[in-house]
């Protein structure tokens, strides 16, 4: 058995148009079994990586970036429009892969 611990402190403020209260709590999560980690889930966003969408086309062989996203589903989200105008541009072999990374060049393109 796996005991997982996952402690946070969290800073709750109410703002009223008199006055302004917070409060600080510690939220503990406690788990005797493992947990599996979804790539979309709390705490994979935790780790720091943006989300970027990879976009590959065979004619012409290029490699575009678009982001970054701060999950997963926005990167979804915004994909669609990002294909159409390759697709405008006449672009061919598209293929579409969302992951976490930090690109060094947003448009890379074999002459």
């Amino acid at each position: 058995i796996e005991l997982s611990i996952l402690a946070t402190t969290v800073d709750f403020t109410c703002l009223s148009s008199q006055s302004s209260h917070s409060l600080t709590t510690t939220l503990y999560l406690v788990s005797t079994t493992a947990i599996p980690i979804e790539p979309d889930s709390f705490y994979s966003r935790m780790s720091g990586m943006p989300w970027w969408v990879e976009i590959k086309t065979t004619i012409p062989f290029c490699i575009y970036y678009f982001g970054s996203f701060h999950c997963k589903k926005a990167a979804r989200l915004f994909q669609s429009g990002y294909i159409e105008d390759l697709v405008q541009e006449k672009a061919h072999g598209i293929t579409v892969e969302i992951k976490r990374m930090q690109p060094e060049m947003l448009t890379i393109c074999e002459d």
